[in-house]
């Protein structure tokens, strides 16, 4: 048998020398990475004072669930917090501040791509009771971070080095390709924590004064000599920004953070689309009805306008009574008529006549290409007739 492989073996030693050297080496390798493996787990779990990424209290001080985070960390192969299931927290209270404490310093506990750029981190509390799948939050921390691209509200643990995000700008989620084992990104809460429950959410609602407005979910830090109280709601202010050129509304949250709010018009909107059917009677006497632009579709902000009311005539009403303005002086609206002449908005909008040329300026200044509304607030709201314009992308 030994004389049949060692003839084998000489005989076919050119084929076989280079796989068994290549065997050995793939063998090697596989060795090399499962020592490297269980180095890594084990120096992974390490004590946080001594630069550990992963802080795993003594055996007497971790729930089973907190186990199951810590594991998620030892092991890469396992899920990240973020693919498990969404966690509710039960029974959330927090104790909140007078107001919001900017935190000095850097802090890297929420290691996400759309906060690596932050503007500002806010302390707004400390967590009184809550239960997340078996984690007792009690003693957590609540902030508020500012971010570049995006805001959020988290719950931190800086000892267990644990984070739960309740509230995170949608943009924020279409960026983050992957999420540390110790951040629970998908988390819902009890409605109620941190304001009135009618208005928290994105239902539309009714003023005191009987305007209505929803709730977008946005938040945002503001300094309160920025705002002023423009109407009332169940005891809380209703703001916009006193030189705010966006049309941004606010609603102030127990954690002193503000909620963006968006401004329902009388005449209809919808917060799908950014076009909008006005009808209003000229002082002609005849109904005129076009599609206009009037808020940016990408961050739902009003156009205003800074002209003043005398610069400016009516040309019609609404239905409710309210006045439909345009500039007297017609050469206002040249620079438009340019940029819809230059373009091929008149070979697809809905108006036939100019299918085969564009408009005259006479026929165009008299096809109220852009008009203006006076809001209960004082601004006046600029509307860009959709078949002379429109915006593609973001602002």
């Amino acid at each position: 048998m030994r004389k049949k492989i060692k003839k084998f073996y000489t005989k076919n030693k050119k084929v076989l020398i280079p796989v068994i050297t290549i065997s050995v080496f793939i063998l090697a390798g596989v060795l090399l990475l499962t020592v490297c493996k269980s180095f890594v787990s084990f120096n992974i779990i390490r004590d946080k004072s001594t630069e550990g990424d992963v802080w795993i209290p003594e055996s007497s001080n971790y729930t089973d669930s907190e186990y199951d985070v810590y594991q998620l960390a030892i092991d890469p192969k396992e899920p990240l917090g973020s693919n498990h299931n969404p966690i509710f927290i039960e029974n959330l209270s927090i104790n909140f501040l007078e107001k919001p404490q900017l935190v000095e310093g850097d802090f890297d506990f929420l290691d996400l791509e759309c906060f690596w750029m932050q503007k500002g981190i806010y302390k707004t509390g400390v967590v009184t009771s809550g239960n997340a799948s078996g984690v007792n939050l009690a003693g957590y921390t609540s902030y508020f971070i500012s971010g570049t691209m995006a805001d959020a509200r988290i719950l931190h643990d800086e000892r267990k080095n644990l984070t739960y995000v309740l509230d995170v700008d949608q943009l924020c989620l279409n960026h983050i390709e992957s999420v540390p084992a110790n951040i629970f990104l998908y988390v819902n809460y009890p409605q109620g924590v941190f304001n009135n429950p009618s208005f928290e959410t994105n239902n539309p609602f009714i003023t005191d004064r009987g305007h209505i407005f929803e709730n977008l979910g946005h938040l945002k830090y503001l300094p309160e000599n920025s705002l002023e109280a423009i109407d009332t709601i169940a005891g809380n202010n209703i703001y916009k920004g006193i030189n705010d050129s966006k049309g941004y509304f606010y609603i102030k949250n127990r954690d002193g953070v503000y909620s963006k709010l968006l401004y329902n018009f009388p005449f209809g909107h919808s917060l799908d689309k950014y076009t909008w059917e006005l009808k209003f009677k000229t002082d002609k006497g005849f109904d005129f009805l076009a599609s206009y632009e009037y808020v940016f579709l990408c961050n739902l902000q009003l156009t205003y306008s800074d002209l003043s009311l005398s610069s400016l005539e009516q040309v019609g009403v609404l239905a409710n009574g309210d006045s439909i303005y345009q500039e007297k002086d017609r050469e206002g609206v040249r620079e438009f008529y340019e940029y819809y002449k230059g373009s091929t908005r008149n070979e697809i909008n809905s108006i036939k006549q100019d299918d085969e040329a564009p408009y005259t300026f006479e026929q165009f200044e008299k096809s109220y290409p852009v008009l203006y509304w006076q809001s209960p607030f004082g601004d006046l709201v600029e509307f860009s007739r959709h078949d002379f314009y429109y915006t593609y992308g973001c602002p």
